[in-house]
């Protein structure tokens, strides 16, 4: 019914959007007991009318705060309502609705939501003994009872049910969400945006039955300590973002880049052999040597060591990282800046 993307952008701007409906059900209201000549629930619409705009201008302020206004005013609007048309219009309905709709309106971390369900729940029982005892400020006329009061009250239920339906369904686009960003943050590294160590292992985990040949090279970027001693960590995350992008370029084929931990990298490449690999490999490593970065005004260059090695059995992934930290941390011994295989 709804488009994935349409609801997402409703759940960024919920709160905005329930205080527009507030407004334009009041709205409408107000024309529609003029029309009947219902002066009192008139003036009482229209003034709900004239509390939203003031809050929809207010809105940048506090938002949760004007949530919580919203809410007690529309439990007030009820119980009026209910007294001024003899508790026969289904104005208790918008009470009931919003007992379960301040909970999804409102930050989780808002302890006193409980307090304001439990005193909606008491307006409500309120709002049902008031009519049982038929206690009435105001009579609303016999004929407008019977020619529309069943209309008025069709739509107060269809209000609160759409409203509910409305929130249910950003509720359920909201929880989505949040289990993307949950997978997202345990698979990936939130600095360079690359998979992590965890993702990794558990992909070779689970097809360590499977045989064929592969790659996996190991980076090291030269001399990070000195670069983050010397400009500040900032600077260092730039280096680590410029290397992480360098090795997204060499993603096609499958190939799959890691950070490993710290300034350690990984490029997994499935169905590649050595001398295929190295191709892969190298293009990495002049990119990052071409790299310039802005180190608080001045402009430096990086490199990066690497340590290439292969496999033809997933259940050796293990041993072949090893190999690539091996060959690695030579090369980091003789001289740095250079491919070891």
């Amino acid at each position: 019914m709804f488009d994935s993307k349409f609801l997402e952008r409703c759940s960024n701007n919920r709160n905005l959007i329930f205080l527009v409906m507030c407004l334009f059900v009041h709205l409408l209201n107000v024309a529609i007991f003029f029309s009947l000549k219902i002066f009192p629930l008139m003036l009482l619409n229209f003034a709900s009318s004239a509390f939203y705009e003031v809050v929809l201008l207010l809105f940048k302020k506090n938002r949760d705060l004007l949530i919580v206004l919203a809410y007690f005013e529309i439990i007030a609007f009820s119980l009026l309502s209910e007294i001024l048309a003899s508790g026969t219009l289904g104005y208790i309905y918008f009470v009931i609705g919003m007992v379960g709709v301040v909970v999804f309106l409102l930050p989780a971390k808002m302890r006193l939501k409980g307090v304001f369900q439990l005193f909606g729940i008491a307006v409500a029982i309120a709002i049902q003994l008031l009519n049982s005892n038929d206690i009435a400020v105001f009579k609303t006329p016999d004929d407008v009872l019977l020619a529309y009061g069943d209309k008025i009250r069709l739509f107060n239920i269809f209000v609160t049910i759409f409203t509910l339906f409305y929130v249910s369904k950003l509720y359920r686009v909201e929880l989505n969400l949040s289990r993307e960003r949950l997978d997202y943050t345990s698979n990936h590294d939130l600095l360079t945006g690359l998979y992590n160590r965890r993702f990794f292992e558990s992909l070779v985990q689970r097809d360590r039955i499977g045989s064929s040949l592969y790659s996996i090279a190991m980076f090291d970027v030269d001399d990070f300590k000195r670069v983050n001693d010397s400009y500040g960590h900032a600077v260092g995350d730039e280096v680590l973002s410029v290397l992480s992008r360098c090795l997204s370029s060499a993603e096609s084929g499958g190939a799959l880049p890691v950070r490993w931990g710290g300034e350690e990298f990984i490029l997994y490449m499935p169905n590649l052999s050595l001398d295929e690999a190295l191709e892969r490999v190298q293009s990495v490593v002049d990119s990052v040597r071409s790299q310039e970065i802005d180190a608080n005004g001045e402009k430096i260059k990086i490199t990066v060591t690497a340590g290439l090695a292969s496999g033809t059995r997933f259940s050796d992934c293990e041993k072949v990282i090893k190999n690539a930290d091996a060959l690695l941390y030579r090369g980091k011994r003789n001289g740095k800046n250079q491919i070891v295989v």
